[in-house]
């Protein structure tokens, strides 16, 4: 996790494999403008899948970035996602904790908005960690 931390910095452009998906919006009030979905690069830890998703949310050409990995949950009481969530408080302490029905989610205050979001409701049988980088200006 701290390696995936630290390519935040850089857009996680070490962990982007092939892109799989683009998407424009829909609808009247879209949640974003467009993103690009990429396969990750970096899979490890027991996680079965990882992928890279770039965001575009307004008219400014300044993408977010969310890197998720997803892990196989073998029964409705694993104790997986409570051994992440111990394992991620340890790692980011230094991150503002909140927690509800489903997830936990760390932020930190840094000029990119790192946030990192666990959760076991997203996929049926799988515990999605999230990490989300939104940069206030380009980067290069």
């Amino acid at each position: 996790m701290q390696h995936v931390l630290k390519a935040g910095s850089s857009g996680f452009l070490e962990l982007r494999g092939n892109l799989t998906k683009t998407e424009g919006a829909t609808g009247p009030y879209p949640l974003f403008r467009f993103r690009k979905i990429y396969a990750g690069a970096f899979i490890f830890g027991g996680a079965y899948a990882a992928q890279l998703e770039e965001v575009y949310y307004s008219g400014a050409n300044q993408p977010a970035y969310n890197y998720r990995l997803y892990f196989q949950q073998t029964s409705d009481k694993d104790p997986r996602y409570d051994d992440l969530r111990k394992r991620l408080g340890v790692m980011l302490l230094a991150f503002v904790h909140t927690s509800g029905a489903g997830y936990d989610a760390w932020a930190d205050s840094d000029a990119r908005g790192t946030a990192v979001l666990l959760s076991d409701r997203d996929l049926p049988g799988s515990i999605e960690i999230q990490v989300h980088v939104s940069f206030p200006k380009p980067q290069w």
